[in-house]
């Protein structure tokens, strides 16, 4: 049986980028026009195997984008192994959010620049995009941001299209492993049960209090996507 790695992995954005959007193409392929706005915290759970034939479990939290649950954010980056920053292509400010919403990770936990967490930027709802493409919504635009400000890679999706969704989890995974090999947690993040036996919990951060809710969701496994140049 081949190891299986486990990955904890937050998806943060502005409320109106599209992350839960994304998160139901990436592991139900399924897509809604109306989404209700993710309260405090919410995550998924998708198995994915790699073009090397190796399964990961991956632990998706997606974290509300209202400016009042940002510091709820330092709640969950425990344990955390790489970051989706999800934005709006249709908003020429929208790759801005991205370095606030990186800012609010540093501040809450200090090693991770030291650490190289990767750090992915996804421009989505590019469906949206109408006629002639803007300054900032062009690929060119996105891959001189990424390397000008340090991030790990960025990619142009659809939820709606299923637009280059596997594509960009393919190419997370790639370089988050790079980065538990780098770290010696390689080995630590294995796991010996299947998906079926994991435990998933549900978790709601609203004003000062928490609470927990306990659901099982069953894992929606797709074919491998091709993989990237990351």
């Amino acid at each position: 049986m081949n190891d299986t790695l486990f990955m904890k992995i937050l998806v943060l954005g502005d409320s109106t980028a599209g992350k839960t959007s994304f998160l139901k193409r990436l592991s139900f392929n399924t897509f809604e026009e109306e989404t209700n706005n993710t309260v405090g915290c919410d995550f998924c759970m998708k198995t994915v195997t790699t073009p090397e034939n190796k399964t990961v479990n991956l632990q998706l939290w997606e974290i509300a984008g209202q400016d009042k649950y940002a510091g709820a954010s330092k709640l969950y980056i425990r344990g955390a192994v790489g970051i989706i920053i999800i934005t709006d292509v249709t908003k020429p400010e929208g790759l801005q959010t991205a370095l606030k919403w990186r800012q609010i990770m540093m501040e809450a936990e200090e090693t991770l620049e030291s650490r190289e967490i990767p750090i992915m930027i996804i421009q989505n709802k590019l469906d949206l995009v109408k006629g002639d493409l803007g300054d900032t919504q062009t690929k060119e635009y996105l891959e001189e941001f990424v390397i000008t400000n340090h991030f790990t890679a960025g990619f142009q999706t659809s939820a709606k299209w299923n637009l280059n969704i596997e594509e960009s989890i393919q190419c997370l995974i790639k370089s988050t492993i790079k980065f538990l090999k780098g770290e010696s947690l390689y080995r630590s993040s294995r796991l010996t049960q299947s998906v079926s036996s994991l435990r998933l919990s549900r978790m709601s951060v609203e004003n000062s209090g928490r609470k927990s809710l306990i659901r099982r969701y069953g894992a929606n496994t797709r074919n491998p996507a091709d993989a990237c140049n990351c």
